[in-house]
C-alpha cells in the first residue's frame, strides 16, 4: 500500500509552533507521507524567517508561496489573501495530495476568513 500524502501549510512563525508536533507525528508515521507549503510571513525576514526554524527541525518543505503584498491596509491584506489562495491551489494541484489539513493553516492577520477560502 503507498502512503498517503498528507499537505500542512505554515503561513507564520506561530503556526509552525502550534503544529510542531503534530508535522512530526505525520513525518515518523510509517504509512504517511509529510508535504509541507510554506507561505506569507513564515517567509519574509521581517517577520523571523520561520522557513529557517522549520527546515533547521529536520522537515522538508516541498513548495515555497511568496504572496505578502506591503500595504497593512485591508486593500492589501485582501490582495495578499487571494494571492495565497491562488498560490496554495496551484501547488496542491501539483502535489497529488491524499490529504490537506486546512484547520492546521493559520493565516496570521485572516484567521476568521480562512473557512471561507477553503
Amino acid at each position: 500500500m503507498s502512503k498517503r500524502k498528507i499537505c500542512v501549510v505554515i503561513t507564520a512563525r506561530p503556526s509552525y509552533s502550534r503544529v510542531k508536533a503534530v508535522l512530526q507525528a505525520i513525518k515518523e508515521h510509517p504509512q504517511l507521507e509529510l508535504q509541507l507549503v510554506v507561505s506569507g510571513s513564515a517567509l519574509l525576514d521581517r517577520y523571523g524567517t520561520a522557513i529557517n526554524f522549520i527546515e533547521k527541525d529536520g522537515f522538508e518543505v516541498v513548495s515555497r508561496v511568496f504572496n505578502v503584498l506591503e500595504g497593512e491596509n485591508l486593500m492589501s491584506a485582501a490582495k495578499t489573501t487571494g494571492i495565497a489562495y491562488l498560490s496554495c491551489q496551484q501547488s496542491l494541484i501539483i502535489l497529488s495530495l491524499t490529504l490537506l489539513l486546512p484547520w492546521l493553516t493559520v493565516l496570521r492577520r485572516w484567521q476568521q476568513r480562512w473557512p471561507q477560502l477553503t
